[in-house]
């Protein structure tokens, strides 16, 4: 015992130990202490020569022992063995114990944590844009107009969307309705007012993110049926979509949105309601998430839709559409929510190259919420407004649509013309 006691006092650690390490050694030494005993006392059971000298060493043993059992008790802290280990080695300098405070972890059971909650599945929300008729071009009286739009705009293709440009590049797909020829293909046809303009005049469109066109209106055969199959391929070429009369064409937007859109032109003609049903219908049984009628239809410079745009319009709804968007009229008519679809009865002109002094300046963009819910449902969202002029200047037309400052007269004028509200008389037809 006395060995072990010196060989602990000898021991000058370079390292740090642990309590649980300290614990242990202090153990084995009872644990040797103890063995000795055992032997010590069987040998003077078994009556083996005694001695006074084995007497004082087996008296010194258990005092020994008892000590060191009582100063296992002691340690619960690092503070205790420091003690010890001073009154061992019968150190006064603090600075020369062996045995510096650590601070130590106790171990800890493991406990069984909770799964991580899994968030519940959230909708999904996307945004079209629609705006009203389109011309990019003119009449071929006014092709050298210096106020006419190839003069205006030239081959500047950034100029007639730059102050919408934005609106355009922020959702998940635009719409327009394309009023014209394209191309130089064709004569005009014996009507007043005929429309065309470049090809190059797509990248106005392509430049600010117009993914769609309806062609069927009453100007896309304005240059007869060479100039309307010109018209095609010059669209086709430059990868915008597009449908016509009575036809539709499903798309998916880049967020996976699938669009059907189905168009009619109806203003030389009353539309074929049943045929309409019909093809609406059919699109809704397909499965596509959202259907769109675009229904060229209605009174030019009219501010209210008439009965026949209500009774189609309401009739596509029931048919499967989700939204019904007008134009034609060259105006601004009222927006009617009906049976959880939207009717947008007419949006006007917007950047129209067919006329540089129109009457009316009001136009609108809307944009459309679309909701998809985690169990793949749809239905409409918010509709946002933003009220514009068919122009950046007030005295004429110059081909650039251009948002109405917040609040101001013209703002809450488009409003009032797209809640039906407005109270001011239809234009005159010239």
């Amino acid at each position: 015992m006395r060995k072990i006691k010196n060989i602990l006092r000898r021991i000058r650690l370079v390292y740090r130990p642990s309590l649980p390490v300290l614990k242990l050694v202090v153990l084995v030494m009872v644990v040797v202490c103890t063995v000795t005993l055992v032997i010590l006392g069987a040998a003077i059971h078994t009556g083996q020569k005694r001695n006074q000298e084995d007497l004082q060493r087996l008296e010194i043993l258990q005092q020994e022992n008892r000590e060191l059992t009582r100063r296992i008790g002691e340690i619960g802290s690092v503070q205790s063995v420091v003690r010890i280990a001073r009154e061992e080695l019968g150190l006064e300098n603090p600075d020369a114990v062996i045995f510096e405070p650590v601070e130590t972890t106790e171990a800890t059971e493991p406990t069984e944590t909770e799964p991580p909650e899994t968030e519940p599945p959230q909708p999904e929300s996307f945004l079209l844009t629609f705006t009203g008729d389109c011309t990019f071009g003119g009449t071929p009286a006014r092709v050298n107009a210096e106020t006419g739009f190839l003069k205006v705009v030239g081959d500047n293709y950034d100029y007639p969307f730059q102050n919408v440009r934005q609106y355009f590049e922020n959702d998940d797909y635009t719409l327009i309705n394309l009023e014209q020829a394209m191309g130089d293909k064709g004569y005009p046809v014996d009507k007043k007012w005929t429309f065309r303009g470049p090809a190059e005049y797509t990248q106005v469109m392509t430049g600010s993110s117009v993914e769609f066109v309806t062609i069927a209106n009453n100007h896309s055969y304005d240059f007869g049926k060479e100039g309307y199959e010109q018209t095609r391929e010059i669209l086709e070429e430059a990868g915008i979509v597009y449908t016509e009369s009575y036809k539709s064409v499903t798309v998916t937007t880049g967020r996976g949105l699938t669009i059907a859109i189905y168009a009619v032109d109806a203003s030389l003609s009353a539309m074929d309601k049943e045929q309409m049903v019909t093809d609406i219908t059919q699109l809704k049984e397909s499965g596509v998430e959202v259907i769109i009628a675009a229904f060229h239809w209605g009174y030019e410079n009219n501010f209210r839709s008439n009965s026949a745009q209500q009774e189609l319009g309401k009739a596509a709804i029931d048919a499967g559409a989700n939204i019904v968007w007008g134009h034609h009229p060259h105006v601004l008519q009222p927006i009617e929510e009906y049976n959880g679809g939207i009717i947008y009865y007419s949006l006007g002109n917007f950047a129209f190259g067919g006329n540089s002094v129109p009457k009316d300046h009001d136009t609108a963009v809307l944009q459309q919420e679309i909701i998809r819910e985690p169990d793949g449902s749809i239905h409409l969202g918010k509709l946002t407004i933003i009220p514009c002029s068919v122009s950046s200047i007030k005295e004429r037309n110059n081909f650039q649509p251009t948002p109405y400052e917040e609040g101001s007269e013209e703002y809450k004028r488009v409003l009032s013309k797209l809640d039906g509200t407005y109270g001011g008389p239809n234009l005159a037809i010239g």
